[in-house]
């Protein structure tokens, strides 16, 4: 298997990521300077909305935008009984 030349993407502690793979949004909570070298630590909550934490190397994790998009149409709810737009 041949290394990638290309840099490692800088992760900061509170940015939220994902597996490349897909899987959860995770939140950074360690870095190289206090987790282990050459990884990254992640916390998110499971299915059963229990706290799990596992570290991952860099490479394998990509940034996730939280934000709505601005094109988003509002939604509009009818009341019981009355008629719909």
């Amino acid at each position: 298997m041949e290394r990638s030349s290309r840099p490692v993407m800088s992760l900061q502690v509170g940015e939220v990521v994902r597996l490349k793979s897909g899987g959860p949004a995770m939140t950074v909570v360690a870095t190289a300077a206090r987790a282990k070298p050459g990884v990254v630590e992640c916390a998110w909550f499971d299915r059963d909305n229990a706290y799990a934490t596992a570290s991952f190397p860099p490479r394998a994790l990509e940034r996730v935008n939280l934000e709505q998009p601005a094109a988003q149409a509002p939604v509009v709810l009818a009341r019981a009984g009355s008629a719909t737009p």
